[in-house]
């Protein structure tokens, strides 16, 4: 289940999150690859992740 904010570096981070993902998806396919890739390629902590979203589907 993914959380809500308003606080603005919250909102950031979540869109560096759906950002990446969908850079990932396009270059590796949907699913094959995991949350520390995803947080490496948004440049946030794979930590940051599990403050937002619980896995990868919440992102989608």
């Amino acid at each position: 289940m993914y959380k809500n904010s308003t606080d603005r570096r919250f909102m950031k981070n979540k869109r560096e999150f759906r950002r990446a993902y969908i850079d990932l998806t396009i270059q590796k396919g949907y699913r094959n690859f995991s949350i520390a890739e995803l947080a490496r390629q948004a440049e946030l902590n794979r930590m940051t992740f599990y403050k937002h979203y619980d896995n990868l589907d919440d992102v989608f």
